[in-house]
């Protein structure tokens, strides 16, 4: 996993890349995970017989983990600095606050850090670049904006630059201008949540068309998990084979997973048409979204010859596009009033 350390010597302060390429995920054939699975069913089943409050205590803390996973991110701060680009261009860097980016295991160790793909604007004032970083809240209460410390608050910017001159394959100027309280975020932060839910996406190798789906953080930590279990309910290590195969032993006749029947997602309806922008041609899709209420319930991927789009119990759409576009420069957009989504997507020449 890479590391980006900081010019400052001596400064405990670095950042990891939660960058799915590098993440480490298990790697266990089916077989290896029905086991996995049927021990952990086993000993939920035989907490929640022998333990009710251990058992609810476990159930607690998956449902608060679970709901840290689904927040979205939001917005903390937002700085100033200028690319050393010939002529030199503005770069405004949303600074945020996501529960999803975890928090440094101890002060020796990297902050985690994730990023998205730098965009260019227009405005009335000109041209200027946009991009977005986002650390763990812990992260950001100790050496964000409101840092007792100047030092601190100097430090974390400087490794977001970092960050995002390895990332980006961008150079920076190192002096920078933190923006009022008044301006926490420049541009369409309802785009940018939609960008960072794409960085916890993997490709799914079996597939043929190669559809992406989310990866919270990695893979499930099974191991982890049924650490978890024994611990809370009392037993020894995991590494005691017999606390194990004696639960489930106890359990080997009680059916524990129940086959969950697909539910039929209805396909919405949508338009898609060539837009002339400025300079530049662009496809825009509309989707009708009845019964949708937010973007946060919307997962869509964008790629550079189709669109995804998944409502959870509700829709499923798939779209081949007739003409390649540039997917990092897509925008979408969710009409509250309409609930109708908009995907604005530039033409790739």
């Amino acid at each position: 996993m890479p590391t980006f350390v900081l010019p400052e010597a001596g400064s405990q302060l670095v950042a990891s890349t939660l960058s799915p390429l590098t993440m480490q995920m298990e790697s266990l054939n089916s077989d290896q995970m029905a086991s996995k699975a049927q021990q952990i069913w086993a000993m939920l089943d035989d907490m929640a017989e022998n333990d009710p409050a251990a058992y609810q205590k476990f159930i607690d803390q998956q449902m608060k983990e679970g709901r840290d996973n689904m927040t979205l991110p939001e917005p903390h701060m937002c700085v100033l600095v200028t690319m050393c680009t010939k002529p030199p261009k503005k770069l405004y860097i949303n600074f945020c606050s996501w529960k999803r980016v975890p928090e440094p295991k101890s002060p020796q160790d990297p902050v985690p850090v994730t990023g998205i793909p730098i965009t260019h604007e227009e405005s009335q004032e000109g041209s200027f670049a946009l991009t977005s970083v986002a650390f763990n809240p812990q992260v950001l209460e100790e050496y964000g904006r409101n840092a007792k410390n100047p030092v601190d608050g100097d430090t974390l910017i400087q490794l977001a630059l970092d960050y995002i001159e390895a990332q980006c394959n961008v150079k920076v100027h190192r002096t920078y201008t933190v923006l009022s309280k008044d301006i926490l975020f420049k541009g369409d932060f309802d785009h940018v949540r939609l960008q960072f839910k794409n960085v916890f996406k993997r490709k799914e190798p079996s597939s043929g068309e190669g559809r992406e789906q989310e990866d919270v953080l990695g893979s499930i930590d099974t191991e982890n998990l049924l650490h978890q279990i024994l611990n809370i309910s009392g037993s020894q290590k995991i590494s005691d084979k017999k606390t194990v195969n004696s639960v489930l032993q106890k359990n080997k006749d009680k059916k524990l997973i129940e086959e969950i029947k697909d539910i039929k997602l209805t396909t919405p309806k949508y338009s898609l048409e060539t837009v002339n922008m400025r300079t530049e041609k662009h496809l825009v899709l509309k989707v009708e979204l009845c019964n949708v209420n937010s973007v946060s319930q919307c997962e869509l991927d964008i790629s550079e010859d189709d669109v995804f789009l998944l409502v959870p119990g509700l829709y499923e759409l798939k779209v081949k596009l007739p003409n390649c576009i540039n997917d990092e420069s897509a925008k979408a957009k969710f009409c509250k009033k309409t609930s109708t989504l908009t995907v604005t997507m530039p033409f790739k020449y």
